[in-house]
């Protein structure tokens, strides 16, 4: 009895830090996106009439809001978001052709 016990409490604790571990990696990948941001939303904003984005959904990728930033600071609207996992599919409108020339 003790035995499966001390099974249960370590499987409980491998359970657990591997979840700690994804929620690390997941981070430090999205921080790493983030900083890598202005070159990656010039090369999605690149003047076209309408640009997408597929992110994971909690694994990395851009923020919502950097890319929402990013798109009006270029001349975009957010005209479309889905969130079913494992991704998430952004679409974006350019306003106006004169708009966000950088």
């Amino acid at each position: 009895m003790t035995g499966s016990l001390i099974a249960l409490l370590l499987l409980g604790l491998v359970i657990a830090g591997c979840w700690v571990g994804w929620l690390v990696w997941a981070k430090r990948k999205r921080d790493k996106a983030e900083a890598l941001a202005e070159p990656t939303l010039d090369i999605i904003f690149n003047g076209r009439p309408f640009a997408y984005y597929q992110a994971p959904d909690a694994s990395g990728g851009l923020s919502l809001e950097t890319l929402v930033r990013g798109a009006e600071e270029r001349g975009y609207r957010l005209v479309y978001e889905t969130r079913p996992r494992p991704f998430r599919m952004v679409k974006f409108e350019r306003i106006s052709q004169d708009a966000g020339e950088r």
